[in-house]
């Protein structure tokens, strides 16, 4: 082969070279622009506002006084008594089996010795998707759901991992943990100032973990949960409530309210130095020896 041809041939190579690069190039450049369009709905941060929920007024948004539970002839809980403020997140805790279920229902069930307030909007999540509308579509049913707008409500669902894609899907070919989510996320979006969520963790990955977690600590309302995900609700709880023999125990309450180490050790000392002190002041022996009396 001449010199001419081995040139030409190089420069072939190379033009087509330069087409390829150019072509890939091209291809990243759209594939960036696609996936720009359709980040903010996949995994962006929730934002939440109280307006955006039912306004809850009063001090107090739910009030159990000397309940006595029992299912099945079985005693599960004996002269509890609790109250959730508004703002709160409590997380009932325990093995299963032991009442948690039992009690949110005696609770929306309004049996005796539990209140809710009339301005509580209650919603509650069981899992429960039996009655899910499987011929209507994905995005039918959020749009219908929710109380926000269409871009949030979309943002939401991408963050919880049931995108664009899905939308257009009708509900009955989803599989059965994308249901879960759809009935969650009907849940946490619709109009409500207390939500009520019984396992809301099981059956769901860590991108929708993550979502549920970042949703709740942005939620303006009031929150009772029941998840036995440890490092969930440390995350997200404010309050937990441990079933433990028959009654309900609050380790931050108990924290709070511990008995204050005794002053009797320290004022007897006191006492005993001054009896002992050849100018001790009478009137404060007296004193000392009053409050000594009170702490024993």
């Amino acid at each position: 082969m001449g010199q001419v041809e081995l040139t030409k041939t190089k420069s072939a190579r190379e033009e087509n070279a330069g087409k390829m690069e150019r072509g890939a190039h091209a291809l990243q450049k759209r594939a960036h622009k696609q996936n720009d369009v359709t980040k903010p709905f996949q995994g962006s941060s929730v934002k939440l506002m109280a307006s955006d929920f039912p306004v809850f007024t009063g001090k107090t948004v739910a009030h159990v006084d000397h309940l006595d539970l029992s299912r099945n002839g079985k005693k599960l809980l004996q002269q509890v008594t609790f109250q959730i403020k508004p703002g709160e997140r409590i997380a009932l805790v325990g093995p299963n089996g032991i009442g948690k279920t039992t009690l949110i229902k005696a609770m929306l069930n309004g049996q005796m010795h539990t209140q809710l307030s009339q301005h509580a909007r209650v919603v509650y999540f069981n899992q429960d998707i039996t009655k899910l509308p499987k011929a209507k579509s994905v995005w039918a049913f959020i749009q219908q759901a929710s109380v926000l707008d269409d871009v949030r409500s979309r943002q939401i669902m991408g963050a919880f991992g049931i995108n664009q894609v899905f939308y257009s899907r009708l509900i009955g070919e989803l599989s059965g943990g994308e249901q879960v989510k759809l009935q969650l996320l009907s849940i946490l979006l619709s109009s409500s100032n207390f939500l009520i969520l019984d396992e809301p963790t099981n059956f769901l990955d860590r991108q929708a973990l993550t979502a549920l977690a970042d949703y709740l600590i942005n939620y303006p309302g009031t929150v009772l949960l029941v998840s036995h995900d440890l490092t969930f609700r440390t995350q997200v709880v404010t309050r937990t409530l441990m079933f433990r023999e028959k009654t309900l125990i609050d380790p931050q309450q108990i924290v709070l309210h511990a008995k204050q180490p005794s002053k009797l050790p320290l004022l007897q000392l006191k006492y005993d130095r001054l009896m002992a002190a050849a100018d001790s002041d009478t009137a404060e022996l007296q004193a000392l020896k009053q409050a000594i009396d009170k702490l024993k």
